[in-house]
């Protein structure tokens, strides 16, 4: 590894100014970015480590909206009671994170600046709405997430600027998430394709369904025709099968040492099959559950 200068700024100006040195470069958690510094695919001038600068790790409701600080570790979300309530998916894609020692140092805000096809978090998050907080010394902007993902490894950020919180819009009491992926081992493992799903179910009929993928597109996608035919449609195998076979059409998988693009297709369909099955057992349990009590 090379050398560097390295500063963990306690203020946001003081970040800020950092950001103006020639090839300054943020680290939150260091799981994607320490390999590349290994490999010297990253070679930053200078490090900014983000982990004193203030409410960056919170999870919390507010008006009816989730936020997330962009320092939220995966085990948090993991753990998080609210995420459980609020959004499964979500938090089923941080337990399918690499390690423990990954989950306990890999941050959210890292896991969408990679911006990697196969991101785990990227999916459920862009199921959920999800909307995200850029700073920068000239001010803030809000833009949804879908708009700042812009290919393999690329994102809309400006110079300058930090992804400082995430949030979506509560769903539903009657709605249900799930998130689905397959690799080419059982744990540690990089997603060949990912699914995740956002619904309801009412009287046997699919209602706000929204779909997304990840690792079988250029970024991770929402898979609008797909929603669209779930939309309104009985939940049965007719429908699943339409509907997978819609996504299908709808992503633009590759090949590459862990999966042929042929793979990813038939794993995306069936992914989404499970996942909407598994979201409307999610919402059936509790329905269940509130009866009993």
């Amino acid at each position: 590894m090379y050398e560097f200068d390295f500063h963990a700024p306690r203020t946001w100006q003081e970040a800020f100014s950092l950001l103006d040195t020639p090839r300054a470069q943020v680290i939150a958690g260091g799981t994607d970015l320490i390999p590349l510094l290994r490999s010297q695919e990253a070679q930053p001038r200078l490090l900014i480590d983000l982990h004193r600068l203030p409410d960056l790790q919170y999870i919390q409701r507010d008006d009816g909206r989730v936020q997330i600080g962009a320092m939220a570790t995966h085990a948090d979300l993991a753990g998080s009671a609210l995420c459980a309530t609020c959004a499964p998916a979500l938090m089923q894609a941080a337990r399918s994170i690499g390690s423990p020692q990954i989950r306990n140092r890999g941050t959210l805000g890292g896991n969408i600046v990679t911006a990697s096809p196969a991101g785990d978090t990227l999916p459920p998050l862009l199921a959920l709405s999800a909307m995200v907080t850029l700073v920068s010394k000239k001010g803030q902007r809000r833009l949804p997430l879908e708009q700042l993902l812009a290919g393999p490894g690329e994102t809309t950020l400006a110079d300058g600027e930090i992804l400082a919180s995430i949030e979506f819009p509560s769903p539903p009491e009657d709605a249900d998430s799930a998130f689905l992926k397959i690799g080419r081992r059982n744990a540690v493992a990089i997603s060949v394709a990912s699914v995740a799903v956002v619904l309801c179910v009412e009287e046997g009929v699919l209602r706000s369904v929204r779909v997304a993928a990840g690792a079988v597109a250029p970024r991770a996608v929402r898979c609008r025709t797909a929603e669209q035919l779930l939309e309104g449609s009985p939940l049965n195998e007719d429908t699943l099968l339409t509907a997978a076979s819609a996504m299908q059409a709808e992503i633009e998988p590759i090949t590459d040492l862990r999966a042929s693009a042929h793979y990813r297709r038939i794993a995306a369909g069936a992914l989404l099959k499970r996942a909407v099955v598994q979201a409307a057992q999610l919402g059936q349990a509790r329905q269940n559950s509130q009866a009993r009590d």
